[in-house]
């Protein structure tokens, strides 16, 4: 399973210095390329404003990728005037065991990305490595201990 989550930036300027009927515009454009670019199974959702998650089952990181591809070709083609972007992405089981740590991964990754205008808005092809967590080193009682005896 892969999850996408995609929002429109700056959704609420958009209606401010074009119009609500220019914000419409680019929710719909947005809905249109995540339907026609995704499989008929995957299941998409408008999770606020500008914000939409996609559920693809049986795929991973890299169909996720080329899914989000897709759909950012569609949009530049689709969208009134250009539309920038942040997404998200994640896979099971390398960025989560269930559906909450998926979304939870994918919604951090949204979170750090930069806002983009067609490929440039598109995440790297394979999924940012986590940061290595370095064990915290245990004690060496032979470099001397404190002595908390006040005596």
């Amino acid at each position: 399973m892969a999850i996408i989550l995609v929002d429109i930036d700056r959704l609420a300027a958009i209606n401010a210095q074009r119009g609500y009927e220019a914000g419409t515009a680019a929710i719909v454009a947005m809905t249109t390329a995540l339907r026609k670019n995704l499989r008929s199974d995957d299941e998409v959702h408008r999770i606020d404003g500008g914000g939409f998650v996609a559920i693809l089952d049986n795929s991973n990181y890299r169909g996720a990728h080329k899914a989000v591809s897709r759909v950012q070709a569609a949009m530049e083609r689709l969208a009134a005037f250009p539309l920038r972007v942040k997404i998200g992405m994640a896979a099971f089981p390398d960025d989560g065991e269930d559906l909450d740590s998926l979304l939870h991964t994918a919604d951090s990754r949204l979170y750090n990305s930069r806002p983009g205008q067609g490929a440039a808005a598109v995440p790297p092809a394979s999924p940012p490595k986590a940061p290595r967590k370095r064990p915290r080193p245990e004690p060496d009682p032979g470099q001397g201990a404190l002595d908390l005896d006040p005596n």
